[in-house]
C-alpha cells in the first residue's frame, strides 16, 4: 500500500508482485523475481547501447569528414575551377556556398540536433498522442521495426510470466503488464 502510494517512483508490475506476494505468503520469491527482472532488463539495455554505440561513432566521424572536406578541400577545388574560368555546375557550386558558411551551418545543426532531442523528451513525457505515433513509426522501420517490436513483446510475455508465477489473477496480470510493454501500439 506504501509503494502504490508513490506509482511513480515504483513500477505498477513492481507494486503488483509484491501485493501478490504478500498475499500468498512468498513475498521473498516475489521480491526475487523482481531482483531478477531489473537484472535481465539492466544487461539488455547495456547491450542495446553497446550494439549501437559502433554506428554512433561511425556516424559521428562522417559527420566530422564531411565537415573536414567542405572546410578544407572545396575552398582548393574553388581556386581551381576559378583559374579555369567559366561557370560551376550546380551541384559543386551548392558545396561552395556551403563551404563559406561552415561558420554558421555547423553550429545551427548542432542547435538543432540539441533543441531537438530535448524537445522531442518533453513531448514523449508529456503526450500519449505523440509517444502512441511515435510508436507506430518504429514499428514501420525498416531494419529495427522488428526489432522494437520483439523487444515489446518479450517484455509483455516476461513480465506475465512473472506476475502469473506469483500468484496475480491473469485479468490483473494482464491489466498490469500492458503498460509494461514499452510501446503504446502493443499495450
Amino acid at each position: 500500500t506504501a509503494m502504490a502510494k508513490h506509482d511513480k517512483i515504483f513500477p505498477r508490475l513492481m507494486i503488483a508482485m509484491i501485493r501478490a506476494g504478500e498475499t500468498g505468503g512468498m513475498i521473498d520469491r516475489a521480491l526475487e523475481q523482481i531482483a531478477e527482472s531489473l537484472e535481465k532488463d539492466t544487461a539488455l539495455r547495456g547491450k542495446i547501447k553497446s550494439a549501437l554505440t559502433y554506428p554512433a561513432i561511425v556516424l559521428c566521424f562522417t559527420f566530422v569528414l564531411i565537415a573536414a572536406v567542405l572546410i578544407f578541400i572545396v575552398p582548393i577545388f574553388e581556386a581551381m575551377f576559378k583559374s579555369l574560368g567559366g561557370q560551376l555546375p550546380a551541384i559543386t557550386q551548392f558545396l561552395v556556398d556551403a563551404s563559406h558558411n561552415m561558420w554558421w551551418i555547423g553550429p545551427l545543426v548542432l542547435i538543432l540536433g540539441i533543441g531537438g532531442s530535448i524537445g522531442y523528451k518533453r513531448q514523449v513525457r508529456a503526450s500519449a498522442e505523440f509517444r502512441l505515433a511515435v510508436d507506430k513509426l518504429k514499428i514501420r522501420m525498416p531494419v529495427f521495426g522488428s526489432l522494437f517490436q520483439k523487444l515489446a513483446i518479450s517484455r509483455f510475455s516476461r513480465n506475465l510470466g512473472l506476475l502469473l508465477n506469483v500468484g496475480v489473477p491473469v485479468m490483473q496480470a494482464l491489466a498490469v503488464v500492458g503498460e509494461t510493454t514499452g510501446n503504446e501500439v502493443i499495450n
